[in-house]
């Protein structure tokens, strides 16, 4: 829950310096292929049933993260890997998003960015598997929009 928290925060504090408004944002949001949001779901139930952070304890240390046999910084260790998990989905995303993937952060819209950002925290974010709210803000975005940004498969990045 504190790596979620924490990921929050940065998405929050990025969209704060890169001034990003709503109309970029449902845009950003609304022109995501149905095939990510659909996955990105999937993954996330998956990631609620499975939680990752004492799997990642039990395959490193063998014992849960929640034990007392476990030391600090094998916990920490634990949760780092996590991080990485939803670095690694901010950057699958990002990349089927833009259709295109750059060193240079800037170089993506803001909206783009916390689309993104907001997908990775999603499926970070504990206790969210149960519901399909990535779904229903997809759905929001493009009714806001008038479906004018809606596809199902998209160029998926190139791949298709």
């Amino acid at each position: 829950m504190i790596v979620a928290g924490l990921i929050g925060g940065f998405v929050l504090r990025m969209s704060q310096l890169q001034s990003v408004t709503v109309h970029d944002f449902t845009i950003a949001f609304a022109s995501i292929p149905m095939v990510v949001i659909l996955a990105a779901e999937l993954v996330d139930k998956i990631s609620d049933r499975f939680d990752y952070i004492n799997i990642t304890a039990k395959l490193l240390y063998g014992v849960s993260i929640n034990s007392k046999k476990i030391k600090e910084e094998q916990a920490v260790r634990a949760t780092f890997i996590s991080v990485i998990l939803a670095g690694a989905v901010f950057f699958m995303t990002l990349y089927v998003i833009a259709n295109t993937i750059t060193l240079n952060l800037a170089s993506y819209s803001p909206g783009t960015l916390l689309s993104a950002a907001i997908i990775a925290l999603y499926v970070v974010a504990p206790e969210t598997g149960d519901d399909e709210l990535l779904l229903m803000l997809w759905l929001a975005a493009n009714v806001a929009t008038g479906f004018q940004y809606f596809t199902v498969l998209g160029s998926l990045g190139g791949i298709l």
